[in-house]
């Protein structure tokens, strides 16, 4: 089914909801006032992972990454010709959502880890660049889900349902922060998957 534009306002409504939902957790507010500074640097460094990766990934597959200017916004450019070596630049174009995605999971992962405001920064980056790339950025000339699409066997529908699915779970998890979030994936008696989620306290 393809994406249309109320669909993506719906993914960007449930996201910001779920965040925001957790203002208030168990633990208290999830961005207390005098830890924004810190806030702040992590998420700076979640954006950060997302370039570093893309180059390191140039360099990894034998390119040489350069820097120029899209529409007035900085971007880091594969060199790689899409052409010759598709796998190769969906690599590129995937690896910043990809480092994104394992650095909140292990944050969330690790108990007790997002007590710290620099790591609730951290996973926020991810998010907020997913939601970014499934929105507002998700049909440009350099998206990361537009180009990792091109070049994948992947449709842009699925790029954009996995990337917003992960950030999804990602701001559910954040939100639960100081409880449990048990999510389960099981047939049904029809043959169908069911998914079920609970929130518990540990």
């Amino acid at each position: 089914m393809p994406l249309t534009r109320s669909t993506s306002a719906a993914a960007l409504c449930l996201l910001l909801g779920a965040t925001a939902a957790g203002a208030q957790g168990a633990n208290g507010p999830l961005f207390p006032r005098r830890a924004w500074r810190q806030v702040a640097l992590g998420f700076a460094a979640s954006i950060a992972a997302h370039e570093a990766a893309h180059i390191a990934t140039s360099y990894a597959v034998g390119a040489h990454p350069h820097f120029g200017l899209t529409k007035g916004r900085p971007t880091v450019y594969s060199g790689i010709d899409p052409d010759v070596d598709p796998d190769k630049q969906a690599a590129f174009s995937s690896a910043g959502l990809i480092v994104q995605s394992l650095l909140g999971e292990t944050l969330l992962d690790v108990p007790r880890a997002t007590r710290s405001p620099f790591a609730r920064g951290m996973v926020l980056g991810g998010v907020a660049t997913s939601l970014f790339y499934i929105t507002l950025g998700r049909n440009g000339a350099v998206s990361d889900v537009n180009l990792t699409a091109r070049y994948s066997s992947l449709s842009k529908d699925q790029v954009t349902l996995v990337v917003g699915g992960v950030a999804l779970v990602h701001a559910a998890r954040l939100s639960a922060r100081g409880h449990e979030l048990r999510v389960a994936a099981l047939p049904g008696r029809d043959g169908r998957l069911v998914v079920r989620g609970t929130i518990a306290t540990p």
